[in-house]
């Protein structure tokens, strides 16, 4: 297995990225369209490769991060690639939801300067278990060297939480979810702090 920055890879690895991210999100996805590699095809455009580190095998991404600063973004929406794979109705649906969620999504606290955010976390299901997302996340935080560390999920997303707590994460934090129809009842906040 190999780490390294997405941009730096042999192989453009945007649609292995976007199957893992349909993988992982299409609970709600799947409102925009059944069909899974039209959903991949619609969002493998929005990763910004340079904010992003993945794990390799035989030319295959097997799991990926993202890690910014808030101010540089790690997703951006082409319109027009969602119309065509969507169609108008849900592609507006798409920009929306992506733009509120994953392009600008909004913490309810500030980060203080010298934090880093990781804003996106994947792991391909045949390869979950094996510590290779526990691996990357620490590659990530040794080239980044940021002095803090935070990242966003859900109470009901169990497995999330006990990655991020294997690589020294800590919950700091819980905020009701206002919407009974998004399938978990709090978002969890999670902060590692560096020596």
């Amino acid at each position: 297995m190999k780490y390294m920055r997405a941009d730096q890879t042999s192989f453009d690895p945007r649609m292995d990225m976007s199957r893992i991210f349909v993988e992982g999100w299409y609970q709600w996805l799947k409102h925009l369209a059944k069909d899974k590699e039209r959903l991949v095809r619609a969002f493998a455009h929005c990763f910004v490769l340079e904010n992003y580190y993945v794990a390799v095998t035989e030319d295959e991404v097997a799991s990926f991060v993202a890690v910014t600063d808030r101010k540089s973004p790690f997703m951006t929406v082409d319109k027009k690639v969602l119309r065509r794979e969507l169609g108008l109705l849900r592609s507006a649906i798409a920009y929306g939801v992506i733009n509120k969620y994953l392009a600008n999504p909004v913490y309810p606290f500030s980060l203080e300067v010298g934090t880093g955010s990781f804003d996106i976390v994947g792991t391909v299901p045949k390869f979950r278990g094996q510590g290779i997302g526990r691996h990357l996340m620490l590659e990530a935080i040794k080239d980044q060297g940021y002095n803090k560390y935070v990242i966003e999920t859900y109470d009901t997303n169990h497995s999330a939480i006990r990655l991020y707590e294997k690589v020294g994460f800590r919950e700091f934090k819980r905020v009701p979810e206002k919407n009974k129809r998004a399938g978990f009842d709090y978002a969890v906040y999670l902060k590692l702090e560096m020596d």
